[in-house]
This record gives structure tokens, sequence and C-alpha cells, in this order.
């Protein structure tokens, strides 16, 4: 990715952190534009699901009973058109208000303003999109992580689940119990069922949580989902909302790093039992991110096999897919890395006191900003901001 010019860095004289009434209206109005451009962003470049992935699976299985390679074609949700009608030019004059606003916090919505730009004029180019796919977006773990990675994995191999006799609990009924909790939290988020999505649960920003009715759960994982999705992703943006800005809802650059690590943190450390295959699934994930410049999509199934020969064919194949939506033609060596966060965050959160925890749970930032958590908070405490209340669309 493009990074801002230091030049422009330094021409950013911030000054004292509290803004003048004037000031701080305009940030107002800045920042929600900046809410609606990064709606209309994730209808576009935000991670779709697959539609295709179980009629892929099997025809992928049968090439390889016959010793043949099958490279899936992956069909995505709201995969044509695009709804990002005059965004890069929007995303380009945010860019300028914000050089010129300078305060505090415009360096962090340049971060993000950037990426988004770099990331729809690829977007153009099918080419340099695929390109970018195969290059930068792997954020490929250093030998160091994929090194411990791997003796994770070692230390906790595969655990078997007979999910006939575990996983009683309908999507539906999954559904229902979380919406419960959530409700008992006062975050205001609401569930929905959603057929075509990869993993059993996830959490969008716009106070959403998704749970696929096909899945099955058990009572540990109902447990573990909610200190994983629930105390975790869900706090994270309802915190969000509190400080009053869009900034936050969103969250810094990298924050997905932190907010995987404060979710995985939450499986392992405030639950009575953990799920199993917690480590496991998250050494995997950086094993894979390691590997996906490398390796095709059907040495990568083989390699993991090869490592455990218990982790079962659907889920390695889902988890694989994972990394290969943007590109969807599974061919094509490379893809999203983005899942490796899982066990980096960790590595980073595990390691902290419960009040850097709560910090980095209530103002979404990424690994690069810990250290400006003090002038954050002080800077949403002099400007008195009021918790957001609507989501904004675009």
């Amino acid at each position: 990715m493009r990074q801002l010019s230091n030049c422009i860095f330094e021409s950013l004289e911030y000054g004292r952190l509290e803004l003048d009434p004037k000031k701080k209206k305009h940030l107002l109005e800045l920042d929600e534009e900046y809410g609606k451009l990064v709606m209309m962003y994730r209808k576009d470049f935000n991670t779709k699901d697959v539609k295709n992935l179980d009629k892929e699976f099997d025809k992928f299985m049968k090439a390889r009973d016959k010793g043949e390679k099958y490279f899936p074609k992956l069909k995505l949700v709201g995969e044509n058109g695009f709804h990002t009608d005059g965004i890069l030019e929007r995303l380009k004059r945010l860019r300028d208000e914000f050089v010129n606003f300078r305060c505090f916090l415009s360096r962090y919505y340049l971060e993000l303003i950037d990426a988004m730009v770099h990331t729809v004029e690829f977007s153009f180019d099918p080419k340099k999109y695929h390109v970018w796919y195969t290059n930068y977006r792997a954020q490929t773990p250093s030998y160091k992580e994929y090194h411990e990675a791997m003796k994770m994995l070692k230390k906790n191999p595969y655990e078997k689940i007979d999910e006939e006799e575990e996983r009683t609990i309908t999507g539906k009924e999954a559904a229902e119990e979380i919406q419960k909790y959530i409700d008992e939290k006062g975050y205001g988020w609401e569930v929905k069922l959603n057929k075509n999505m990869l993993p059993r649960m996830n959490v969008d920003i716009d106070k959403t949580m998704n749970v696929n009715p096909k899945a099955m759960f058990s009572k540990i994982d109902i447990e573990g989902l909610k200190a994983h999705e629930v105390d975790g992703h869900i706090a994270r943006r309802y915190y969000g909302y509190q400080t009053g800005l869009w900034l936050f809802v969103m969250g810094l650059q990298w924050r997905n790093t932190l907010d995987e690590g404060i979710a995985i943190y939450n499986s392992l450390h405030k639950v009575n039992e953990v799920k199993p295959n917690v480590k496991f699934n998250i050494a995997l994930k950086t094993i894979i991110a390691y590997w996906l410049c490398e390796k095709d999509f059907c040495e990568l199934f083989d390699f993991c096999k090869d490592l455990d020969s218990n982790i079962p064919d659907k889920a390695l194949f889902t988890t694989i897919c994972r990394f290969k939506r943007e590109l969807q033609d599974c061919s094509i060596i490379g893809g999203n890395g983005d899942d490796k966060s899982y066990f980096c965050g960790y590595r980073i959160v595990k390691n902290m006191s419960d009040e850097e925890r709560d910090d980095i749970l209530k103002y979404n930032v990424g690994p690069d900003q810990i250290k400006d958590i003090p002038k954050i908070k002080e800077f949403i405490r002099v400007n008195k901001l009021r918790p957001i209340k609507e989501v904004v669309s675009w």
C-alpha cells in the first residue's frame, strides 16, 4: 500500500487537542462524510460471502480422489456491478480536506482514506487488482511468526469433534441465544441469518451480526462465540459509536490485528471451557498466509493435510477459500492474508495488562497507535463528542 508522504505528515500542525466550536463542527461534518464513504466502499471491497462453496468443494474432492487438480471458481454474493459511483473523487476531496484541516486526528483519517483510494484505483484495472492480491494483500507473515505458528500447531493438534453428538444447537437457535446476550449487554446489535457466509458467525459495523443457518453449534461454542463475537467484535464497535466519531467505529489503520487479538484472547481466557481448536485454527491461518504467494490452492490443501491429517476436508477447503475470495479464480497464486491477524493479534494482546486490553477495546486502534491512546482519550474528553446514534447511509 502506498503510504502518505512524510512531508504531508510534517506539515500537519496539530496544536492543541481542544477544538474551537467552528472547527469541532467541521470535524463532525468531515467525519460523517468519511462514514458514508466507508459504507459505500464496503459494498464493493469488503470481503464477500461465497454462493457456490458446496458445489466447488464437491468438484475439488472428486478431482483430488482421481489424483487431479481442480481450482475452484468462487461466485460471490453481490459480485456484479459497482455501487461506488463517484467514490474515488469524493475520497480524494475528503483527503484534501483533512490535509488542510490539520487537527490531531487528521493523520489517522488520511492513512485510511489513502488506503481506500489505492484500492479503488486498482479496481479499475483487473490485472493490477490481481497483482495487488498476489503481492501486497498477501501480507505474508514473517518467518518468526510462521515458526511460532508451526510450534503452536504442533502443541495443539486438531481435536476431532463428533458434530452430531456435540453440536445439537441449530443456527436459528444460536442466533436467538446470541441476540438475548447482546440485549442483556445493551449493545443494540441485531442478529440475522445469512445462508451464504463462510464462517458460522461474524459482525458488521452497521449494528448487525450474521449467523449461518446451516451451521450447528454446541453449548461450548455458544459460550466461546459470546466471548469472541459479542464481548470482542461487537463491544469494540459499540465503544467506537460511543466516541462520537465514525473514525473509531471503523477503526484505525490495521485495527483488525488487535480486533482479532482481543476476540481470541476472550475465547481463550474469558470462558469457563475453551472450545476445541482455537489455537489450532489461528496457527493454521498464519501458516496458510505464509505460503499464500508460493503454493497454489491444491498444494496448500495437501500441505495442510500433511501437517495434520485430522483436519476435516470441508473445514480446510473453506479456510483456504477465505484467503482466495477476492481473486475468485483459485488457480491464481496469492490472496488476502488478513486472517494472519488472529495469531499476530493474540501474540500482542495476551501480554498486555487488563487496563491496556480495556483501552484497545474502547478506542479501536491498531498496533501502531497504541502509544497514542492517552492523547485520543484526552481529545474525546475535551471536545465532549456525543455518541453516534444512527448508522450512516450512502
